[in-house]
């Protein structure tokens, strides 16, 4: 029963976080002056594969990659399914790119 309770508590905290980096996601859209029905903008999504009960996605965050198929050299941090403290770095990486696009733009 505890293994239950610590697997669903750490579902709910992984759902949080990604709720607060696809946020953040659209935070960045807006600084960089990408529409949110932009076709070119930063995205979230995987690289990887679900099936036959194994999942090996790595999850990122992709910077604009137009006319191609986003690889890891897009990315901003990278995490597999499910891990709090890989979303939660990557979230880190995330603020710090935004941070530095409010330095350039306030100079």
């Amino acid at each position: 029963m505890t293994n239950t309770i610590a697997t669903e508590d750490s579902t709910a905290r992984f759902d949080r976080q990604k709720a607060l980096l696809l946020e953040e996601i659209a935070e960045l859209n807006v600084l960089l002056g990408l529409a949110a029905d932009a076709k070119h903008k930063v995205t979230f999504g995987y690289i990887g594969n679900l099936g036959n009960g194994h999942d090996d996605r790595i999850w990122m965050v992709f910077l604009p990659h137009p006319g191609r198929v986003g690889t890891s050299d897009d990315s901003i941090g990278s995490f597999p399914t499910g891990s709090v403290e890989g979303i939660v770095a990557t979230r880190r990486a995330l603020r710090s790119v935004a941070q530095g696009v409010r330095l350039a733009r306030s100079i």
